[in-house]
């Protein structure tokens, strides 16, 4: 599920690189001085082969192109210096409520079309910035750009281009500033790129450039203070040339596939603020060197495969990192060891991530003194003991993770004193208590809240309702053991992201109110609801209320109101009536569990309109007729369960059409036909295959033996009859281990158990598989 946090995040760091040359743009326009008129002609042929949907460049008139927009024009001379037509959505995300309504303006805001050669004719022009726009249809990056003999600033990243980049681009020798960031750019990148000894920023990131080793070029580039080389698959190890890069202030190197150590010579790059190494195959100690950075303020190493202790610089209680390091992050990697208590003497770090490795012991009182920290995130390792209350010292902590590890203990008020801009708080999958008296006012507003089995009850936590901003709540496996209050409703009834699971909350369903924004996951299963069910949000992809005790009809609804619905779990229910036709209507529907109910009726034929299904599990209800020859348009489909209800009649041949199955269950019906041999021939991915007490009749096909991943075979209680072929001695996947508990996963907290029914010398059991 997609945040406006997420995108927010996207953005600054896509903006970063823009921001100081927009600065450069906000000089007054000078009204006595009028553009040239054939840089106004190449302006005008410029514009006409765009397409500009938000009309952006509706100011584009008029006889002074200096006044236009994205225009720029020497003060004395009228020259066009700079050309500035980047896509302005990306500046102003905050004005757009939602995800999908940025996506909406943002792709309309694009200038379409190509970049005409008149451009040529701005013979001063020394600042080009497209950036964020679509010259799809270009394909090709023009290899004109290349006679733009004073240009100094080139920003063409995310803007569509494929191809090569032209070797013409070499022809700039003025050019400082080079983005390229985030086009679909493959074939080698030119050597002529390494000629630009002026170059101060190079970002040739997010492309699919056909390379395994770094250009040898790059390490010529002596004036580079900024490269990004992010997401290039480079493999091999990291040149130690690039010590010769004295001037770097910004290297990365994330996303690739670099192997190896940490050349020691990088400790020589004594200007870096910003170093990422983030996602590669690094392994080894970390080299001693690094220690000597003492301007680096943001050190990104996580997932790669580093182990052993912490590293050196973290260890050594003398270094100048200090006092400069503001974000490290040592997260997915293979550490171990204790955290040092020293840990707080890095006394301007505000990003800590320590998150998914083998720390073990305590966690060190001494983090209460990091007075800056914003985020902390030590998930995910195998700290143990309580959680020091020092950590409730930190005024400026924003995110706190400290969920899935062996921690234990109260947590009470003492623990949150002093967070006030505390916005989202991960405890889940501890052995914590939360201890809090029943008038406490937290000193936050949180809007993330994650606690799943953290013990918070048995009521209801009343702190709950003091947090007005909340987007997502999991409190799953809290020992909550209470009716749902009535404040309930008021603060949470627009929330995006729900999980109550695993409690023994009872009473009614709570209401939930439209909203409009972000799709919406609605968790509450295992519960003790009881009553009808009621009509949910329209912007709900996600519910499961599987698991509890509510009866009556699944009630009548229009399918289009609920048109982007993809998971509805109500296994487990007392649902009675027949399976309505609107569910038929709600074509992104991925996921209907409807199982262990008193559902009756027919199975709608609609069904096969739900193209995208892959799960359609009516286990264990009384629904009768024929099986819908329909179902077999339902080409997704991974798992068919229709045991245990009164289905009769022959297998639909349309069925032979289902080639994902991977399960396919009609045990316990009153099925009359012979075993067809397509399934052995069509259904070639089954593992589980059942059609025991059934009428089924005649031979077993040997074309069964086809179904080499065939794990469990049911056929028992039928009226079968010749020998068993001796191909069934050839069932490979029945002889090895799979284990019993394989799930299917949807979204962050979503896990949808399949299970198959077995019996053994009379004995009934269920298996999860």
């Amino acid at each position: 599920m997609k945040t406006l946090s997420g995108i927010v995040l996207l953005v600054i760091l896509l903006a970063l690189p823009f921001i100081g040359s927009a600065v450069q743009l906000q000089h007054d326009k000078v009204p006595n001085v009028s553009c040239i008129k054939s840089e106004l002609k190449a302006l005008t042929k410029f514009r006409e082969v765009l397409i500009d949907h938000s009309n952006r460049l509706s100011a584009w008139v008029g006889e002074d192109c200096c006044t236009w927009t994205g225009v720029d024009c020497s003060n004395k001379t009228g020259r066009v210096l700079k050309l500035d037509l980047r896509n302005p959505i990306l500046f102003n995300l905050a004005m757009y409520i939602t995800y999908d309504n940025y996506t909406t303006y943002h792709e309309r805001a694009r200038l379409q079309g190509e970049i005409n050669p008149s451009i040529l004719d701005l013979k001063h022009l020394n600042y080009l910035n497209l950036s964020n726009n679509d010259f799809s249809s270009m394909k090709q990056m023009p290899s004109f750009l290349g006679s733009l003999k004073n240009l100094r600033h080139l920003d063409l990243s995310n803007s569509f281009f494929e191809g090569q980049v032209p070797y013409h681009l070499g022809n700039l020798s003025r050019l400082q500033y080079l983005n390229l960031h985030m086009n679909s750019l493959h074939g080698p990148i030119p050597d002529a790129i390494g000629s630009l000894a002026s170059l101060t920023f190079l970002d040739l990131s997010n492309n699919f450039f056909d390379i395994s080793l770094m250009p040898n070029w790059v390490c010529r580039l002596n004036s580079l203070s900024h490269l990004d080389l992010n997401s290039m698959t480079f493999l091999g190890s990291i040149p130690p040339c690039l010590e010769n890069l004295t001037s770097l202030a910004v290297l990365n190197l994330s996303t690739n596939s670099f192997q190896g150590s940490i050349p020691s010579e990088m400790g020589n790059i004594t200007q870096l603020i910003v170093l990422d190494l983030s996602y590669n195959e690094l392994e080894n100690e970390i080299p001693r060197t690094i220690q000597n950075l003492c301007n680096l303020q943001c050190f990104y190493l996580s997932y790669n495969n580093f182990s052993g202790e912490v590293p050196f610089f973290v260890r050594n209680t003398s270094t100048c990192l200090q006092k400069s390091l503001k974000a490290l992050h040592l997260g997915s990697n293979y550490f171990s060891g204790f955290l040092p208590n020293h840990l707080g003497e890095f006394e301007n770090l505000d990003h800590l991530l320590l998150r998914s490795n083998s720390f073990s012991g305590r966690i060190p009182i001494s983090l209460g003194r990091l007075s800056s920290l914003k985020w902390l995130d030590i998930s995910d390792n195998q700290l143990n003991g309580s959680i020091p209350s020092s950590i409730g010292q930190l005024p400026k902590l924003e995110r706190l993770d400290i969920s899935s590890n062996l921690l234990s203990g109260v947590v009470s008020e003492r623990h949150f004193v002093n967070l006030t801009m505390l916005r989202e708080l991960s405890m889940s999958w501890n052995l914590l208590k939360m201890k809090v008296g029943n008038q406490w006012v937290p000193p936050f507003q949180l809007r993330f809240i994650r606690m799943a089995s953290c013990e918070l009850g048995p009521q209801f936590p009343p702190w709950l309702q003091t947090q007005r901003l909340v987007e997502v709540l999991i409190i799953s496996e809290a020992s909550i053991s209470d009716t749902i209050p009535d404040w309930f409703e008021n603060v949470y009834s627009h929330i995006n992201y729900l999980n109550i699971s695993h409690n023994q909350i009872r009473g009614k369903l709570p209401k939930f109110q439209e909203s409009y924004g972000l799709n919406r996951e609605l968790i509450l299963n295992s519960n003790e609801f009881e009553g009808p069910l009621t009509p949910f949000p329209s912007n709900v992809v996600v519910l499961d209320l599987s698991n509890n005790s509510l009866s009556g009809h699944i009630p009548l609804n229009d399918g289009s109101r609920n048109a982007i619905l993809e998971v509805l779990l109500l296994s487990k229910n007392r649902l009675s009536g027949g399976i309505p036709t609107y569910l038929c209507e709600i074509k992104t529907m991925r996921f209907i569990d409807l199982s262990n109910n008193k559902l009756s009726g027919g199975l709608p034929s609609c069904v096969g309109d739900l193209y995208r299904l892959e799960v359609l599990d009516l286990w264990n209800n009384s629904l009768y007729g024929e099986i819908p020859n329909s179902l077999g348009s339902l080409r997704q489909l991974n798992s068919l369960r229709l045991r245990k209800n009164k289905f009769h009649g022959k297998f639909p041949i349309s069925m032979q059409n289902l080639t994902y199955l991977h399960i396919l269950d009609l045990g316990k019906n009153e099925l009359t036909n012979f075993i067809p041999p397509w399934i052995g021939e069509k259904l070639r991915n089954l593992k589980f295959l059942a059609f025991d007490y059934n009428e089924l009749y005649g031979d077993i096909p040997p074309q069964l033996c086809q179904l080499s991943d065939l794990q469990v075979l049911n056929l028992a209680h039928n009226n079968i009859t010749g020998p068993i072929p001796r191909c069934f001695g050839k069932f490979f996947g029945m002889v090895v281990n799979h284990g019993l508990e394989e799930h299917v996963k949807y979204g962050v907290d979503i896990n949808y158990e399949e299970s198959f029914e077995l019996v053994t010398k009379g004995r009934e059991f269920v298996v999860f598989i």
